[in-house]
């Protein structure tokens, strides 16, 4: 069910305890399998289930504390390998936070949209909100905020990746485009994080 607010708190909290059944079952039978095997169990049967479809509900806009129990589920998910920090796992096991995985959502979409120019109406809205500057190779996005959904509108979250992406990478076949989004949202951001 959808409404103008687009708030998610159902879904989320839904697919939020999805994931804790999943992962109640997997720490039941977690000593048969070794750390590696674990982490690949996690990986197919976790992170699919907390993050399936999440460009159309993983928006900027959505509340701090639904993407806090996102993190916290991503977290929980890895902490049946090592208990330590939520912020720790991530960057051990290489698995993007919530916000990384949104972001880099974002910039496959941005592509899909440049290439496809579907739906016209986002399409138009895009480049309207695109700001050309001369100086700068990286692109630029504003929104217009005329319907009451405001950031839920597609071309408005590309606010959130302002500023990130190379003009240039639209040019990219979608694969290399996706390697330089993933290095550029989730790879680097690891590292320092």
């Amino acid at each position: 069910m959808m409404d103008t607010t687009l708030t998610w708190h159902e879904h989320i909290n839904n697919t939020v305890n999805n994931v804790q059944s999943k992962i109640h079952a997997i720490r039941r039978i977690q000593r048969f399998f070794l750390n590696e095997e674990l982490l690949q169990l996690l990986k197919m049967y976790c992170y699919p289930s907390l993050y399936y479809a999440s460009n159309v509900w993983l928006t900027p806009s959505l509340n701090a504390n639904l993407k806090s129990k996102l993190f916290s589920a991503s977290g929980k998910i890895l902490s049946i390998i090592e208990i330590n920090s939520y912020k720790k796992l991530h960057k051990k096991f290489t698995r993007a936070t919530p916000e990384m995985w949104q972001n880099y959502e974002l910039a496959v979409s941005l592509y899909d949209l440049n290439i496809t120019k579907l739906p016209s109406a986002d399409w138009q809205t895009l480049k309207k909100n695109t700001l050309q500057n001369r100086r700068s190779t990286k692109l630029h996005f504003t929104s217009t905020n005329k319907l009451r959904c405001g950031l839920n509108v597609l071309p408005n979250r590309f606010m959130t990746i302002t500023n990130q992406i190379e003009e240039s990478w639209l040019t990219l076949s979608k694969e290399a485009f996706k390697q330089r989004c993933k290095k550029e949202f989730i790879t680097t951001p690891l590292t320092v994080y």
